[in-house]
């Protein structure tokens, strides 16, 4: 008897007792032959009965027309009762099938899959790994089964899929439901009908699959970040569960490659867009994160989360930032929706502005430029970028009261005369002429009515906006 010399995924040496003089196990010595279920369950035994605990190594095998079921294969340790872990890495299946079986921690990293489908199957643990998986011609490669990852008290949970490729007919997902607080889908390439996540905080432990695609439950974090997708994309919240709002990585990803895209009941308060083309998508009833009033804390103008994510504030990011509140912008004018699309424009200015400021080094010409020496910042506080009417007015209305005190200080009698000549020099009536007024009050009029011209064309220029609408 001697010890298979088989290496592993892991490095280590397989170990198990071979037959005869040989130098591989039964189920190594028939590797570039494939494996029937048998040799399979064989394996398994000969591993439970030499004592090599519940991670059993199958990586870098060729399955072909097996199915793997509960009844030939039963993957529960004979004494502990436990499901086993099975690594099969950089493995290939070829018409196979799991029917109804138990997977715990079980890793399919690189693995190609040939027209292999997996039915209500229960993955458990604390990571289910499917990344850089190639998967071709099933038409569903996951149904109706539950990602039943962690259990209470764990704390890092993943489900990764990212840099895979699926071609499957109709949806990668068919009734799926998981329960996970890390769901990755980063850098895949899905050639599918469709694709839907419905979002969920569920905290129960009992499981079904549900009526859509996926089903995700109590995800803390879930990254799509350069998804390519061709078919019907979807994203939504459970209408009772609105409230529920994880961190949602939508960035880099060209959404009008996509036959539909929407989102639907979905909290975005913690999702990032940028460098994504968001125009496309359809946004039903969707919540947005708010900016406070700095003087009442009530909430004014959405915003994206990028804005609060904490990037480096140079210049090239305010532009890609402002791109994204452009195609948001022309999102919801393309729907005639332009109360809410004034929340882009002005996100889309404030931009604008900071990219200006970005590159100035000395801060007090930079304080000067924000608050003071700027066309855009005076656009911004006296009529809030045109999206406020009564801004302008309460501007001139104040300044008329301010110049009449100051025609009544420089000797004008009495405050409702000195309210009639800033009025008529707000009307252009007085003020032309050097003769009509004393020379201390000539130069105030000068200076009112330059204030007056600007502040009239941007009142005109609010209600046009107001109207175009």
């Amino acid at each position: 008897m001697a010890a298979c010399v088989f290496p592993l995924a892991n490095g280590t040496l397989c170990g198990l007792t071979t037959r005869g003089d040989g130098v591989s196990c039964d189920f190594h010595a028939r590797k570039d032959r494939g494996h029937a279920l048998s040799y399979v369950a064989n394996y398994l035994k000969q591993c439970w009965s030499e004592g090599r605990g519940t991670a059993i190594d199958l990586s870098s095998t060729d399955f072909v027309r097996l199915s793997f079921n509960s009844i030939e294969l039963p993957l529960f340790d004979a004494q502990s009762h436990l499901p086993i872990e099975l690594d099969f890495s950089n493995s290939k299946f070829q018409d196979c099938r799991f029917d109804r079986i138990h997977l715990k921690n079980t890793v399919f990293s690189n693995c190609e899959f040939q027209n292999t489908r997996f039915l209500q199957c229960r993955f458990l643990g604390k990571k289910c790994d499917f990344t850089s998986v190639e998967c071709q011609g099933s038409d569903a490669l996951f149904e109706k089964c539950i990602f039943q990852l962690g259990t209470k008290g764990l704390d890092v949970v993943k489900a990764d899929f990212s840099n895979s490729y699926f071609s499957v007919g109709r949806s990668l997902f068919n009734r799926c439901a998981m329960t996970t607080t890390d769901f990755r889908f980063a850098g895949c390439t899905v050639i599918a009908d469709r694709l839907e996540f419905v979002l969920m905080n569920d905290i129960g432990n009992d499981l079904e699959a549900s009526a859509v695609d996926l089903t995700i439950n109590r995800a803390n974090r879930i990254c799509l970040s350069g998804l390519a997708f061709s078919g019907r994309f979807a994203l939504d919240n459970r209408h009772d569960h609105m409230a529920f709002a994880p961190e949602l990585d939508l960035t880099a990803i060209d959404f009008s490659r996509m036959a539909s895209s929407r989102m639907r009941h979905t909290n975005l308060t913690k999702a990032r867009f940028l460098r994504s083309f968001v125009e496309p998508i359809r946004f039903d009833n969707a919540t947005w994160p708010c900016q406070h009033s700095f003087v009442s804390r009530r909430k004014t103008h959405w915003l994206s989360h990028d804005e609060e994510y904490g990037f480096p504030r140079h210049a090239s990011h305010w532009v890609e930032l402002r791109q994204l509140y452009v195609q948001l912008k022309k999102n919801y004018e393309s729907r005639c929706d332009y109360i809410d699309a004034g929340h882009w424009f002005f996100r889309e200015m404030q931009c604008r502005r900071e990219a200006m400021l970005a590159d100035i080094r000395w801060k007090p010409w930079r304080l000067l430029r924000r608050y003071m020496l700027s066309l855009a910042a005076l656009y911004k506080y006296v009529s809030d970028y045109g999206e406020s009417q009564k801004r302008p007015l309460v501007w001139l209305i104040g300044t008329m009261m301010l110049f009449a005190i100051c025609y009544n200080v420089t000797g004008t009698s009495g405050f409702w005369n000195s309210l009639g000549v800033s009025f008529s020099t707000m009307m252009f009536q007085l003020g032309r002429n050097p003769k009509e007024l004393p020379p201390q009050q000539y130069t105030i009029a000068l200076i009112q009515t330059l204030l007056t011209a600007i502040l009239v064309p941007l009142y005109l220029l609010a209600l046009r906006r107001k109207f175009r609408r």
